[in-house]
């Protein structure tokens, strides 16, 4: 519209534009905003390739996409790579981790597992006894250095 305004006041009104005027104005200004779609989605596809793992970003151009399906290959394309380039950096970031967490679970090298460790239990010891690798009966009494206590029996 502003581009009219101009012409109708270069021309001397309105009334004195021709259809040429509208058309040539039409096409200045698709040039114009299409020169502006080129530079921001420029801008847009290399903010992604610097933070590719930016949410609003990738929204950003996919949303573009979808709202111009029709648009032509010097929009489509810095957009379709760059979305392209975060799911291969994705990907490949996954496959890392994926390896990292399999490498954790893996036991380190000349290392004996538990299970094949051979535990034996400790010697216990009475103090001023020796020790015995033979079990004791517990049903057996055991003697008392005085004799002269009673020895309690339950009846």
């Amino acid at each position: 519209m502003a581009l009219l305004c101009q012409q109708a006041r270069d021309k001397g009104g309105f009334d004195k534009l021709s259809p040429e005027d509208f058309v040539s104005s039409k096409k200045k200004l698709d040039d114009f905003v299409h020169g502006m779609q080129v530079d921001k989605v420029a801008q847009l596809a290399s903010a992604m390739k610097k933070d590719p793992n930016d949410v609003d970003l990738k929204n950003l151009a996919k949303a573009f996409l979808q709202q111009h399906p029709h648009a032509g290959d010097e929009l489509r394309q810095p957009l379709e790579k760059a979305l392209k380039a975060e799911q291969s950096y994705k990907s490949s970031f996954q496959q890392v981790k994926a390896e990292e967490q399999a490498d954790l679970l893996k036991p380190p090298p000349n290392t004996i597992s538990l299970a094949q460790q051979k535990v034996e239990a400790p010697q216990l010891s009475v103090p001023g006894s020796s020790p015995t690798t033979e079990t004791s009966n517990p049903s057996e009494e055991l003697e008392c250095e005085d004799d002269d206590t009673e020895h309690y029996s339950p009846t």
